[in-house]
């Protein structure tokens, strides 16, 4: 069959692009012919264990996966309810976790905003949090909260699915969230990005800095 060319924002095939040339061409990767456009796509962010299913190291990849919304757990359909399809994600491991993150590419950039909902448009970001400062989030389950954080170097274990996790360099908040808010982004009171929540309890909360996860990535928000 003949396949046409296909832009690519990057030098590289992205690897959602990557499933997609693959499932549709018997697998001849090498029949597409990729070049560079200046262009910028609009991801959706959220963790691991909440798009990627806790995809560990090692693991095959789980990228071109369907994303619902609402999720499965409210009610969401596979035939109805596709937003988007898993992009790209950070392997979880057993130890030196610093990040539980994972991206969807919406099909339609016209169903997804990037406002938050109780916050509005994001300013920046900001890689510099100390303890004691008051941040936000608007969460699916407890909605909008602020809290001070306590820790912003935590060395934790947190428990998956799959077992427990050791996670480093970790920022520990007040208790602003509960089950069902983890991918909330986090932003301090000038609504700049500092991290993203992934887990907590009864007592404080859990957020990923957002450095990292910037410089592994290459995003940016707007």
């Amino acid at each position: 069959r003949t396949i046409p060319k296909i832009r690519c924002k990057d030098a590289h095939c992205p690897s959602w692009l990557q499933w997609l040339i693959k499932r549709f061409s018997d697998g001849e990767l090498k029949t597409v012919e990729i070049y560079n456009v200046e262009e910028t796509r609009r991801f959706i962010i959220s963790n691991n264990h909440v798009l990627a299913n806790e995809s560990m190291e090692g693991e095959k990849p789980l990228v071109g996966d369907e994303i619902l919304q609402p999720g499965p757990y409210d009610g969401g359909k596979l035939k109805d309810d596709v937003i988007a399809w898993l992009d790209e994600y950070e392997p979880l491991k057993e130890r030196n976790n610093i990040m539980d993150v994972a991206f969807a590419l919406p099909i339609n950039d016209q169903d997804v905003s990037p406002g938050i909902i109780e916050i509005g448009r994001i300013n920046g970001v900001n890689r510099d949090i100390t303890s004691g400062k008051t941040v936000q989030k608007s969460g699916r389950t407890t909605g909008y909260k602020k809290g001070k954080i306590i820790s912003t170097d935590a060395t934790i274990i947190v428990r998956y699915g799959k077992g427990p996790l050791h996670f480093k360099d970790q920022i520990i908040t007040e208790c602003i969230s509960a089950g069902g808010d983890s991918g909330s982004l986090v932003l301090d009171e000038n609504k700049n990005v500092v991290g993203l929540l992934f887990a907590g309890s009864d007592k404080t909360t859990i957020i990923n800095p957002i450095g990292p996860i910037i410089d592994k990535f290459g995003i940016d928000f707007c």
